[in-house]
């Protein structure tokens, strides 16, 4: 009498059986489905080469080196914006040589009153703040 082999368990079966009376393992042999592309059809029917593994890390290569260039345009304009925007309130430091020597602090701050679009009033603040002399 002619029997399968399982490849699984080394158990014999009978050739009717699809499945091994052991383990459950399949007995046909294994047949390879057709083999699919991965292409693409355009209108004629024509297939296109899919992408390789190559072509999506280089496409991720040059994605990732446009953010980083773009980021970094970014914070370029926002380095020239913070050089070119006036201090926000002027204060003079007048430093002291020796340690007899009072300190100075002079701060200044300017508001501006306007009305449909045009200045009407201006107010300037100073304030002035000294440091005696040590007793």
């Amino acid at each position: 009498m002619t029997q399968q082999i399982c490849p699984n368990c080394r158990q014999a079966n009978s050739l009717d059986n699809q499945f091994c009376a052991r383990c459950g393992q399949s007995l046909s042999p294994y047949v390879l489905g057709p083999r699919r592309d991965t292409a693409m059809t355009v209108g004629s029917g024509r297939l296109l080469p899919g992408p390789t593994m190559k072509q999506v890390g280089q496409a991720v290569a040059v994605s990732l080196v446009a953010l980083a260039a773009e980021a970094s345009v970014a914070w370029l304009r926002r380095r020239v914006r913070q050089m070119s925007a006036p201090p926000p309130a002027q204060t003079a430091v007048v430093p002291r040589p020796g340690k007899s020597q009072p300190k100075t602090v002079v701060s200044q701050r300017t508001v501006q009153v306007w009305q449909n679009g045009r200045l009407t009033g201006q107010l300037v603040e100073q304030s002035v703040w000294q440091e005696g002399e040590p007793q």
